[in-house]
């Protein structure tokens, strides 16, 4: 009977768990559930690569068009006062970070030299935390923008850019990102100039 009632204890404990824990939640949802909204882009860093050596390309640095990783991130702002409840205690997870809704409409990218801009879009693969290297190549598809979408569905936001193919530019140039999302917002960031060879 002891055994019984301390059985029935522990089934209705795993029971009361259950109810009070939610899943990992799946990074699709709805913009009306977003907490966060982004407010502008900017560059964080170009870095120059060496086989698994990275290194900080400084203003007017010289780089090969193969070696070098733009890295830029988002600005946002909490549009929601109330932090979503969660208990993951349970399962021994982290609680999620921020949902942001930012549907990627257009995605280019541009090198400046001497104020004229060559699009180099098609020359690049897009990585972060969600699309690990390589990454993807950046086309102008719908499945293209619905996985980059998806990929800055929560923040930290980021996205980081190199090159396959070599430019028709060569010399001091800059980066130039313009992002624009469905809402009709745009964010353009620019690198420091540096030399590409």
């Amino acid at each position: 009977m002891k055994r019984n009632v301390l059985l029935l204890i522990g089934l209705f404990g795993l029971l009361i768990l259950e109810y009070g824990c939610k899943k990992d939640p799946s990074p699709k949802g709805l913009c009306e559930d977003a907490n966060v909204k982004v407010t502008n882009i900017f560059f964080s860093q170009t870095f120059h690569r060496d086989n698994t050596i990275y290194g900080i390309v400084e203003p007017n640095d010289t780089v090969a068009f193969d070696s070098f990783i733009v890295q830029s991130f988002f600005n946002y702002k909490y549009v929601k006062s109330t932090v979503p409840k969660s208990n993951y205690a349970a399962y021994a997870i982290v609680a999620p970070i921020a949902k942001t809704c930012f549907e990627v409409e257009n995605l280019t990218v541009e090198l400046e030299q001497r104020g004229r801009l060559e699009d180099v879009t098609s020359l690049l693969y897009c990585y972060n935390q969600k699309m690990p290297y390589p990454g993807i190549k950046a086309e102008g598809t719908q499945t293209f923008y619905n996985t980059l979408s998806e990929s800055l569905a929560y923040t930290p936001l980021g996205l980081s850019l190199y090159m396959h193919t070599k430019p028709e530019v060569s010399g001091k140039v800059r980066v130039k990102i313009t992002i624009t999302n469905k809402q009709g917002e745009f964010f353009v960031t620019f690198s420091d100039y540096f030399h590409i060879r």
